[in-house]
């Protein structure tokens, strides 16, 4: 015969030892869960520092947290309207990678801008089968890059800068720039009519893009020295 008074003591006692168990594990499960917020929360405000530090152009201050992101809208909208206005130089464009750099660059020295020559679409019809067949020949990717280069400049100038600048650095080089003229006969007697020429690609028309310029000329910018360069790397007799 079993001692009730004694049943309802154990019982009594699983009854204690069952409710600290239960609250031991509640608290190990609120602790655990605080533990993991909190690092939640220092993995997060580190990755909104790091993130502001990458978009900002010198990392002090919110009006250089919005240049930053100035820039990298920059890249943006000028890839969307070279491809949208422009789609058969955009392709050589898209060929150096250092080009984009220049443009979205957000480095503390980086400028806020760019500025890029683009030929019209008659003057790239203008070149010709055989060079426009040239300019998408892998083969030809080198000179491809330098003749893109020479079309970008990672910083904004305006058309009334490069007017009285005689010159400019581009991604790929220096390039003269002058006065257009206008006029006279085998280049005797003519006037300046107020227009730039960049290495002999006259300006056309200018327009703003976010915080860049773009120019577009009636011929490429780049040197007629770096054509002797291409097909170098053609297996006599390919074609």
């Amino acid at each position: 015969m079993v001692d009730n008074s004694i049943a309802t003591k154990w019982l009594l006692l699983n009854l204690v030892m069952m409710t600290a168990v239960s609250s031991w594990a509640t608290f190990s499960m609120t602790t655990t869960a605080f533990t993991l917020y909190n690092t939640y929360v220092r993995n997060s405000e580190q990755t909104s520092y790091h993130n502001r530090r990458l978009f900002s152009s010198n990392g002090g201050g919110d009006g250089a947290e919005m240049s930053g992101d100035t820039i990298n809208n920059d890249l943006l909208l000028i890839r969307e309207f070279l491809q949208t206005n422009y789609p058969t130089f955009y392709p050589i464009l898209d060929r150096n990678e250092d080009i984009w750099k220049a443009i979205g660059d957000t480095t503390e020295d980086g400028d806020v801008g760019f500025t890029v020559f683009i030929p019209s679409v008659d003057a790239f019809a203008s070149l010709g089968e055989k060079k426009q067949t040239q300019l998408f020949d892998e083969r030809n990717l080198e000179t491809i890059q330098k003749i893109a280069g020479y079309h970008v400049i990672g910083e904004p100038v305006d058309e009334k800068t490069l007017y009285n600048s005689g010159g400019l650095i581009t991604c790929s080089g220096e390039v003269p720039v002058e006065r257009s003229v206008s006029g006279g006969f085998l280049g005797v007697g003519g006037k300046e009519d107020g227009g730039v020429t960049i290495n002999q690609a006259k300006i056309l028309r200018t327009a703003t893009v976010g915080n860049g310029f773009v120019h577009e000329v009636d011929n490429l910018v780049a040197p007629q020295i770096v054509w002797r360069f291409m097909d170098q790397l053609r297996i006599p007799g390919s074609t």
